[in-house]
């Protein structure tokens, strides 16, 4: 599929939006993918209660753990 295909597909109209979504998402591999989601799900089971940590602090750890 093309880039504005993509776009349309999930509804962004400012093309300037999605260019930095596309070039912030072209800097992980798709071996990454599997790190990035276990950090997703980690963090969402810690918002859940599963943690003693506020929402904040959840949330910082999350985009420690994403950009390494």
């Amino acid at each position: 599929r093309s880039k504005s295909e993509i776009r349309q597909q999930l509804g962004i109209n400012s093309s300037w939006y999605f260019d930095k979504l596309w070039s912030d998402a072209a800097k992980f591999r798709y071996a990454d993918m599997p790190r990035v989601f276990e950090a997703l799900l980690d963090a969402d089971r810690s918002i859940k209660g599963f943690s003693t940590l506020d929402s904040t602090s959840i949330l910082f750890l999350l985009v420690k753990r994403l950009i390494g």
